[in-house]
């Protein structure tokens, strides 16, 4: 299971918070073994975001964990299409969206560890 947390200096409409999470569907399965149907995807607005000593109006920060190591190749696709996909959807630059990866070798579900 697949968890995304957008944070973003902006205010968006509920609509562009749902077009982010299908985007997300679509994009996570560029990694092999990840699909929609496991994928939580978590948009927070509004944020104070500084970089560089100022606060940013047009800026992403992306933490993604995901269960279990992708290729260095998988998780470059799966950036690059979903630069495209915020940039789009937020009118933003892709130099002003940032990601973090962490891939993780236990994760809890159901009431135990996978």
């Amino acid at each position: 299971m697949p968890y995304i947390n957008v944070n973003l200096k902006q205010s968006i409409s509920d609509a562009q918070k749902y077009e982010i999470m299908k985007g997300f569907g679509q994009t996570i399965q560029l990694i092999p073994g990840k699909k929609e149907h496991g994928l939580m995807v978590q948009v927070k607005d509004g944020c104070s975001l500084y970089f560089r000593g100022k606060e940013m109006d047009k800026i992403a920060y992306v933490y993604v964990s995901a269960y279990k190591q992708a290729s260095l190749e998988h998780n470059t696709l799966f950036v690059e299409a979903s630069n495209t996909l915020l940039s789009e959807i937020l009118d933003m630059p892709v130099e002003n969206i940032y990601f973090n990866i962490t891939e993780r070798e236990f994760w809890g579900t159901d009431g135990s560890i996978i």
